[in-house]
């Protein structure tokens, strides 16, 4: 993506997610989400270019006039819908002798900026638990590392307990979603 670097000058800026801090000048911790999903989609298009089309942002938020709030409003833009949306089914099997396969219809992230105060609101809430109900997989990420941290379990690349110690992600079936059980 690109940034200006203070004094005007463009630069263009690519993202590996082998380096929890590609950017050793920007403090991750004060940096808003924008920022963090701009991270988290240039990992996306850098390291998974074959999921990365099926892979959107929802536009639910951020401050607009009265006008086109109420246009984006009859669009269907929804309040409590999450950030990002991964059209990707996955099937995860059973990690326990006598389970079941979970199939999953795709992944919802709510992202947050780290050391969030406010965490998620009573709709997003209900939306996530709605599309948990549906098959879905769903995570709220407190910055980009934890977003990247859900993308991995929810593809299989990495198991669960790398997904709790080193990206912090609450992979229990309460939080991520049950998938369908096939």
């Amino acid at each position: 993506f690109v940034r200006t670097n203070g004094r005007g000058f463009i630069m263009a800026v690519a993202i590996s997610f082998r380096e929890r801090y590609p950017f050793p000048s920007i403090n991750y911790d004060n940096a808003d989400e924008h920022f963090h999903q701009v991270c988290y989609f240039e990992f996306l298009r850098m390291e998974w270019r074959n999921f990365y089309p099926s892979c959107y942002a929802i536009p639910n938020g951020g401050t607009r006039n009265r006008v086109e709030a109420a246009n984006m409003k009859m669009e269907g833009v929804k309040a409590g819908v999450c950030d990002v949306f991964h059209g990707v089914p996955m099937l995860h099997p059973a990690k326990h002798p006598g389970g079941r396969d979970a199939l999953y219809a795709g992944l919802y992230v709510e992202m947050k900026k780290p050391n969030d105060s406010y965490g998620v609101s009573d709709k997003q809430k209900a939306f996530m638990d709605d599309q948990r109900a549906r098959g879905y997989a769903v995570g709220v990420a407190y910055g980009w590392f934890q977003a990247v941290g859900l993308w991995l379990y929810y593809v299989g690349a990495i198991g669960a307990q790398e997904a709790a110690q080193r990206y912090s992600v609450d992979t229990s079936p309460e939080v991520f979603g049950k998938g369908i059980q096939i």
